[in-house]
């Protein structure tokens, strides 16, 4: 959805570029900030804060100007809130679970993940192609009674 909202808003691929790269960088600095703080011993917190982070990163997204940096600053923290519950996740399946079963269990994940991902997409594409027909179609439809 990322290049969706770019193109939206007029910007081109190097503020794509830009946004995805922050992203990341927020899924990597709280893969450090895990290994540093040993998060385990303090889970509660640690689920607090990625909820908090994640308020914050929208509220950011919603109620800020458009520019690039406030949006960057806000993919940042949303990058963070989620590599958070990734690196969580991760750990809660690799200890309750067989190395063969995380295999098993990550496969079929991945392998539901792209249909889930393409009836999504879809539905939201016909949906927009439908909005903007209604809207083409009311606009004529008040020029030609003016």
């Amino acid at each position: 959805m990322l290049p969706v909202y770019v193109s939206s808003h007029g910007w081109a691929l190097f503020e794509l570029g830009v946004l995805d790269a922050v992203f990341g960088m927020g899924m990597a600095l709280i893969g450090v900030l895990v290994i540093i703080a040993n998060t385990g011993r303090n889970l509660l917190a640690y689920l607090s804060a990625l909820i908090a982070l994640s308020v914050i990163s929208t509220s950011m997204w919603l109620l800020m100007p458009d520019t690039l940096l406030l949006k960057a600053l806000s993919l940042l923290i949303l990058g963070m809130a989620f590599g958070g519950a990734r690196v969580h996740i991760r750990v809660a399946i690799a200890c309750r679970y067989s190395e063969a079963a995380v295999g098993l269990y990550v496969s079929r994940a991945n392998a539901l993940a792209t249909p889930v991902l393409l009836v999504t997409l879809t539905v939201a594409l016909l949906l927009q192609t439908s909005a903007t027909r209604f809207a083409r179609g009311h606009t004529r439809v008040e020029a030609v009674g003016a």
